[in-house]
């Protein structure tokens, strides 16, 4: 486990999981939308395992997207990358992804200035990228 390892479920559950995962990846987006929520009332929701999200941005608009999951409140950061991916191909194919991005994030707890400042935020993009 990585220190800015986001975890759900139990810390202490036996198995690991670590999805990597680009939040404009539509496939990802399946897997988030249509398998997860079975692995999670299965194997997460038990304490069996334990789900790790690790970012794996392919562009510019998933490594934005990462950065401001990751700049969300600990226990809005699934929530919010939930939604990311529910609302994938709105927010990834409109024509500012940014606005779309900074709408979504006002679900996750950020403020005008707090989304603004996590964007820009020159750490925090060299930490998403380096995550692949």
């Amino acid at each position: 486990m990585l220190p800015s390892d986001r975890i759900l479920g139990k810390a202490d559950a036996p198995i690991t999981i670590i999805e990597y995962a680009s939040l404009t990846c539509p496939h990802c987006a399946h897997f988030n939308t249509q398998v997860l929520p079975t692995l999670k009332e299965k194997w997460i929701d038990t304490g069996k395992a334990k789900l790790v999200l690790r970012d794996f941005p392919l562009d510019e608009p998933a490594l934005r997207a990462a950065m401001v999951a990751r700049c969300a409140p600990p226990d809005k950061f699934y929530p919010l990358i939930d939604t990311f991916f529910a609302q994938q191909e709105q927010w990834v194919t409109s024509r500012d992804y940014r606005a779309a991005l900074e709408k979504l994030a006002k679900l996750g707890g950020l403020s005008d200035k707090e989304f603004k400042t996590c964007i820009s935020d020159k750490k925090l993009e060299d930490q998403v990228a380096q995550s692949r």
